[in-house]
């Protein structure tokens, strides 16, 4: 209202003098011209930060910081999830101040967290409204990759419709900041830089969730990119008897001899792999992580046996699906040939990722 009158003012005082302005002074110039068109500036700016300050505090009051927000969209935009650079740079979606502080809420997240050998983990849940007073709920626990953030995954892996259309709890842990937010995926200490006890906070989650939440304990599922990949197989891998299947995306399988799997029944599980990924090869890393095709291969028998077939569903998509002995278990692997080192969102059969991933969990249990 006050930026219209202004103008209105503006207009008239133009109209009314014009036929002076050829013959006004340098002053007369300031006094009818300058001026309000200064003041103009001024209030545009007025109203410009009005409505920024009125945007961060809706995104404060939601537990958001704006600048974080900002970076976030940027982030995803450039698939630029697990990159260290990225993660421990100052303009990252968590500070290292932040990082070092209990997980706060945030958008449509609990917070929550729980002691683990003295040290204390926190984790994110997200409990679709239409279903909160609902039992037996299934789960996913989702992994984020190695220095990112239980946040960037909620981000990343786009969950949230599945959820509030299917009914299905979505849990969102942390790794341990304090030794740079990677997951501890092995046993051995030999060689191993992480200490974290993350198979020991994994087990107590699913107890905890289990007591407060009443979940249904035959349909846990687990998914992960890249270290949260290589955390995903492990759970599966070693907690098996509590898991109902796995969804692994551009993650390597980092079985250890010396600590076998723990397989108590067929494991169905979804395997996302591009055969020009730098960080997580597709050949495997000699010494750590089997080859994909050597993991597939390890589920698939660990199944009881199989027949595979392979089919192509996009220009550089190969589909190999392998079906146990029982007739119902599948193993599926996606090999996008020439794809990189990333969370993949294609279609599969004209079905979203999100909604494509959750018609095949939701056909097992254990």
């Amino acid at each position: 209202m006050i930026l219209s009158q202004v103008v209105e003012g503006f207009q008239s005082k133009v109209i009314t003098n014009s036929y002076l302005f050829i013959n006004l002074s340098m002053v007369d110039f300031m006094k009818h011209l300058f001026l309000p068109v200064l003041c103009l500036i001024l209030l545009w700016n007025l109203l410009a930060c009005s409505n920024s300050n009125s945007e961060s505090g809706r995104l404060e009051e939601k537990g958001i910081d704006p600048q974080s927000k900002i970076i976030l969209e940027e982030s995803k935009e450039k698939g630029d999830w697990e990159s260290k650079e990225n993660w421990e740079s100052k303009e990252n979606w968590e500070s290292k101040d932040a990082q070092s502080k209990s997980i706060t809420d945030t958008a449509d997240l609990i917070a929550n967290s729980i002691v683990i050998d003295g040290v204390t983990r926190t984790y994110f849940v997200y409990i679709p409204d239409a279903f909160a007073d609902v039992e037996k709920l299934p789960l996913i626990i989702d992994f984020h990759g190695g220095s990112g953030t239980a946040e960037s995954q909620y981000y990343l892996s786009n969950m949230q419709s599945v959820a509030d259309s299917e009914g299905v709890i979505l849990v969102y842990p942390q790794a341990e900041v304090q030794t740079g937010s990677v997951w501890n995926t092995l046993h051995s200490s030999e060689g191993n830089k992480v200490s974290a006890n993350d198979f020991g906070f994994i087990a107590e989650l699913i107890t905890e969730l289990s007591l407060t939440r009443d979940i249904d304990d035959s349909r846990v599922f687990v998914s992960g990119y890249s270290n949260g990949a290589a955390m995903a197989y492990m759970i599966a891998c070693h907690l098996n008897d509590r898991v109902a299947g796995f969804v692994v995306m551009s993650g390597l399988f980092p079985l250890e001899s010396e600590f076998p799997c723990l397989i108590t029944s067929p494991t169905p599980g979804l395997i996302f792999n591009g055969t020009a990924d730098a960080e997580r090869p597709y050949s495997g890393m000699p010494g750590y992580a089997l080859s994909v095709e050597d993991a597939v291969e390890f589920w698939a028998s660990s199944n009881g046996g199989s027949t595979s077939t392979t089919s192509q569903i996009g220009e550089n998509i190969e589909r190999s699906i392998y079906i146990a002995n029982d007739g119902i278990t599948e193993v599926q692997l996606f090999t996008i040939l020439g794809g990189g080192h990333d969370w993949f969102d294609f279609p599969v059969n004209g079905v979203e990722m999100p909604f494509f991933i959750w018609s095949f969990l939701s056909q097992f249990s254990n």
